[in-house]
């Protein structure tokens, strides 16, 4: 990530078009173009393997494609955990409800 202006063409409009000129031109307008912006992700994105066609996800914002790739990683994430606490949470592991939570708080430290 870099911490600087943002790179040619990123914001889609002309920079003059929105960037005002001092702390009153403010009305529909950002007073500076300095973020942080992430440099190569489109390299790394694959639009393939979503529910929406590719066709229709890589036309989208930068932004869009960044939550999809977190939703897609935060879902494996999620997906992993789960089996690996199914046994905690079926009755024949902990028959009593109440152990279950026990179990967990123990297993967590």
């Amino acid at each position: 990530m870099v911490i600087g202006p943002a790179p040619a063409g990123r914001w889609g409009i002309e920079p003059a078009l929105v960037l005002a000129r001092d702390a009153k031109d403010t009305h529909d307008r950002t007073l500076h173009d300095r973020g942080g912006y992430v440099q190569g992700f489109d390299k790394v994105f694959d639009a393939q393997g979503f529910a929406v066609p590719a066709e229709e996800i890589a036309p989208l914002d930068p932004l869009f494609h960044w939550l999809l790739y977190a939703g897609a990683k935060l879902c494996m994430m999620f997906a992993f955990v789960a089996t690996k606490l199914a046994p905690v949470w079926w009755w024949e592991t902990f028959p009593i409800p109440r152990l279950r939570f026990r179990a967990l708080r123990n297993a967590s430290g």
